[in-house]
């Protein structure tokens, strides 16, 4: 597989993925056969070597936290607004409450007509997005505020716009999708809910991640902020379906 075709080859929003120096291309096309990655003008490395791993190559890489595998997917994948997939993360962390639900009181539940059954989906998945879009929308405006003091200051020249924040805080969603097997598993095993909170842990992780990266601030300061706006969300999302 030429991994090499999932990337275009020139755009000027490129970036090295150790030192994020911008860059024109992440290859050199030396023949249709001869291929030499990019060496970074500022740092030496590859600009980002991400481009020759496959999908899932990436994803375990983001599994481990490596901030390189980050910039690969925010700056040089080459993705546009990702409703889609933040449609995805509504729908599965809705989905994921309401197998919970459903688990906990299974007798009441059982209960239930059909109608009433459909009407708590709906519920949560309402829920879930007022709950997600009014995280996203806070994390991008304080990231934002916070990279333009930073820019005002001179501590960064990079310039991150709202719509590419808001981009990024999105890709940090991943996690959530991870619920559903975590809680169908959970529900059939009747084990402890380890593993639901474990994907809300890796999701604290991963947005820790993605704000320090496009805010560029410490990475104390983005795991404070983080925890603060998951935590008001999470207490939300549990008043709301009360």
């Amino acid at each position: 597989m030429n991994v090499f075709m999932d990337c275009p080859e020139k755009a000027p929003h490129f970036r090295c993925v150790w030192c994020e120096h911008p860059s024109d291309s992440l290859f050199v096309r030396y023949t249709s056969s001869v291929v030499k990655l990019q060496s970074c003008g500022n740092c030496g490395n590859h600009v980002d070597q991400y481009v020759e791993y496959d999908h899932l190559g990436i994803f375990l890489d983001i599994l481990l936290q490596k901030r390189e595998a980050y910039r690969h997917v925010l700056f040089n994948s080459g993705h546009k607004i990702l409703w889609r997939f933040l449609l995805v993360v509504v729908m599965a962390d809705a989905y994921a409450n309401w197998i919970s639900w459903r688990a906990k009181d299974s007798e009441f539940s059982e209960a239930l007509s059909v109608d009433l059954l459909e009407w708590e989906f709906q519920k949560r998945l309402l829920n879930s997005a007022l709950v997600h879009l009014l995280f996203l929308l806070s994390s991008a405006l304080i990231g934002c505020g916070r990279h333009w003091l930073l820019r005002k200051n001179g501590s960064s020249k990079v310039t991150t716009s709202f719509g590419f924040f808001l981009n990024g805080m999105i890709v940090s969603l991943f996690a959530v999708v991870l619920k559903v097997p975590a809680v169908i598993w959970t529900t059939s095993s009747q084990l402890p809910y380890s593993m639901f909170w474990g994907c809300w842990v890796l999701q604290l992780i991963s947005s820790r991640q993605v704000y320090s990266i496009l805010s560029h601030t410490a990475a104390l300061e983005a795991f404070l902020t983080v925890a603060c706006l998951m935590g008001s969300c999470l207490v939300l999302q549990f008043y709301l379906v009360q």
